[in-house]
């Protein structure tokens, strides 16, 4: 019996029939807000509004996140996120919490306030601001957007043959250059007069060793 070939139109009404079934189960998904005060995992399914995660002292609280979805995270008191996959529009990090991204997707962005601390290692990321006296450690990752900054905060990038310019770029107030530890190229845009100023660079441990090494060559040869 000979098969019949699907035309062009039918794969097209599959499609749609396709992305319909998919609008459907995020439409009967239920989002709810949710609060944390003990260590706990997000995983693949999880739908999440606002999300909230607190210590119980003297514990201090750990999520995890391996998938799932959310809105909005917020961390406060000393507090930690651990987000290795999924989805979020955006997270906020407070008082002396620590949010560390090592994949995933932030469509809309990043912000480290007050005291706390966010060490970034992968992952998409729409936009990264940071303020009072917080820190922001970026070893990798797709930053799509820009990194503000205003005095007191520090943003620390690690990298190879990184440089910066406190002019041009996509806004122009500067960007930061280089190569990540596996030798990704990156482009970081800067935003605010203030940032181009609480940007670090500081090389990898590679770079400094060869750098040091060829300091005490140079030496001994004299």
């Amino acid at each position: 019996m000979k098969t019949k070939a699907i035309t062009v139109t039918q794969k097209k009404i599959l499609k749609i029939l396709f992305l319909l079934l998919v609008i459907s189960e995020l439409c009967s998904a239920t989002i709810i807000d949710r609060d944390f005060y003990s260590d706990a995992n997000i995983v693949e399914g999880d739908w999440y509004g606002l999300v909230r995660i607190y210590d119980t002292p003297p514990y201090h609280t750990t999520v995890n996140m391996t998938g799932g979805s959310l809105s909005i995270a917020k961390l406060y008191d000393s507090s930690t996120l651990n987000i290795f996959g999924g989805y979020l529009m955006e997270a906020e990090s407070y008082n002396t919490s620590i949010l560390n991204f090592f994949g995933g997707n932030i469509s809309s962005g990043l912000g480290a306030w007050e005291n706390s601390t966010m060490n970034i290692w992968g992952g998409i990321i729409g936009a990264i601001g940071t303020s009072n006296s917080s820190t922001v450690n970026l070893r990798g990752g797709q930053i799509t957007n820009w990194v503000g900054g205003h005095i007191g905060t520090t943003i620390n990038v690690f990298g190879k043959e990184l440089s910066k310019i406190n002019e041009g770029g996509l806004y122009g107030d500067g960007q930061v250059t280089g190569l990540w530890q596996d030798n990704t190229p990156f482009t970081i845009n800067l935003i605010g007069t203030d940032t181009y100023s609480v940007v670090n660079l500081i090389p990898e441990p590679a770079t400094i060793f060869l750098l040091s090494f060829g300091i005490f060559f140079t030496r001994k040869r004299k």
